[in-house]
């Protein structure tokens, strides 16, 4: 942020950042949280949690963040502002885990009729060492500046990733 604001005083150009909270939704990257848990379901393998769940995410659906990325592009007096875009609503990752298992877990039943052959079951690892307990993003600034309000909310965007990533999963 320092630099790309030290470019725009150093060359008179408007510059405003974004912090995101971890994105998820069709076309995902594969490593990330819901897509990563999601995969394992699909393909029968364990998943790996650090510590015991506990800690807490901000995950947010992809087409929240471009709501806000709009916003700011588009917004009067924000030049100069860190702007955060999260979702509004932490989830812990074993939530997390249980809602991605779940939703995938349906969203394959649905598409071939059958249940998964396996369930995932989940290993529990020590923490990483320097691995926060909360990431929450505050998006009191965005509502304020730019009206964001996240739209999708955490369980139907799951839903909308889970069949997205079932029908990936069906086609090699």
């Amino acid at each position: 942020e320092m630099v790309a604001f030290g470019y725009g005083q150093s060359d008179n150009l408007p510059v405003t950042c974004v912090r995101l909270a971890t994105l998820y939704g069709p076309f995902g990257r594969a490593t990330l949280p819901v897509a990563l848990f999601m995969g394992k379901v699909l393909r029968g393998e364990s998943i790996q949690l650090t510590w015991d769940g506990s800690q807490t995410r901000d995950q947010n659906w992809v087409g929240n963040a471009c709501d806000g990325i709009i916003a700011a592009l588009t917004a009067e007096g924000v030049e100069g502002e860190a702007i955060n875009l999260g979702s509004g609503r932490e989830v812990s990752v074993g939530a997390l885990v249980g809602l991605c298992s779940q939703l995938a877990a349906q969203a394959y039943e649905s598409a071939v009729g059958h249940p998964l052959a396996g369930i995932s079951k989940v290993v529990n690892l020590p923490p990483r060492f320097g691995e926060e307990g909360r990431l929450f993003l505050d998006n009191g600034k965005a509502a304020r500046l730019l009206g964001y309000a996240p739209a999708m909310d955490l369980a139907e965007g799951l839903r909308r990733t889970a069949a997205w990533m079932v029908q990936r999963h069906l086609q090699g």
